[in-house]
């Protein structure tokens, strides 16, 4: 309360969230993320707006890298995703232990033949601590073919003790052909 009994809220800073780096790939494999900052921030959010594949039905997957950007684990990940079918209604809880984690499925045709724009959002926490590893949860769409959309919501967790100092962000196969990627940092 403000002292006489009313409730108040206090008025957030823009100082904790803060853009660390955008991206605008066009023709590249990866989108890679190397403005991490763990001995400020605590917590990353990732913004994914129209990214679309070269390749058609393909899906996009998260990489972490433990020194700076340099190489990208492509081991050491366990994820859980909900997918929802907004055609159909059905709904699918998957659990994977995979190289990368998966955020975004494409089971029907996308990509250069239909937009195919994936669009998602992504927390990182715990990215600076290697004793409990990097833990990820995401929600992310697509358009599909036609009329046809994707909605996919879960988390993952790099189960090495490792820290992550920096990500990736790929198709399954094939370019980046357009999008914007935007990485803050949260304290």
């Amino acid at each position: 309360t403000d002292g006489g009994g009313n409730l108040a809220f206090a008025t957030p800073s823009s100082a904790d969230m803060v853009l660390l780096q955008t991206l605008t790939p066009s023709g590249a494999a990866t989108a890679d993320f190397t403005a991490f900052d763990n001995a400020t921030y605590t917590t990353y959010f990732i913004t994914i707006a129209a990214l679309v594949s070269a390749s058609a039905t393909k899906s996009m997957f998260w990489r972490h890298s433990t020194d700076g950007g340099s190489n990208f684990a492509a081991s050491n990940a366990y994820f859980e995703h909900k997918s929802d079918n907004a055609d159909t209604g059905s709904t699918v809880i998957e659990n994977f232990s995979e190289n990368q984690i998966k955020f975004s499925y494409v089971g029907g045709a996308a990509g250069t033949a239909n937009p195919g724009a994936h669009s998602a959002q992504m927390w990182i926490h715990n990215a600076g601590n290697a004793a409990s590893g990097t833990y990820v949860d995401f929600r992310s769409g697509v358009y599909r073919s036609g009329s046809t959309m994707g909605h996919m919501e879960g988390w993952g967790q790099v189960i090495a003790a490792e820290d992550t100092d920096a990500c990736r962000i790929l198709f399954s196969a094939g370019n980046i052909t357009s999008g914007t990627l935007k990485l803050y940092g949260l304290k």
